[in-house]
């Protein structure tokens, strides 16, 4: 997927990375999203063991569910959570780095 990608519904995605969020990556939003990061990677040696290659979605910092495709986990997590913030991403997907247009809503 390269660039960032706004798709609908909200989703915002790039390489192996994906979070669905409110309209803006800012304030409470992102706090949520970093501490769903830091929880993946506390989790992250277990699923590589068990899941590499699927999809995970996690939010309020407990994993969710595992997905074949990122369509799947990304309707599972519209079905369940509406617009609140969560992350799916793929595990053993290397990690990506956000760009400011995107963190603080610039362009």
């Amino acid at each position: 997927m390269g660039q960032f990608h706004a798709l609908q519904l909200g989703v915002v995605a790039e390489n192996m990375l994906a979070v669905y969020c409110c309209d803006r990556l800012e304030g409470p939003v992102m706090a949520d999203i970093q501490a769903e990061i830091v929880a993946y990677e506390q989790m992250r040696a277990d699923l590589e063991s068990k899941h590499l290659g699927k999809w995970v979605l996690v939010h309020g910092l407990e994993l969710v569910g595992v997905y074949d495709t990122f369509e799947a986990a990304a309707q599972d997590a519209v079905k369940r959570f509406g617009r609140e913030s969560c992350l799916i991403r793929q595990v053993g997907a290397p990690p990506i780095t956000l760009p400011a247009s995107v963190l603080y809503n610039l362009g």
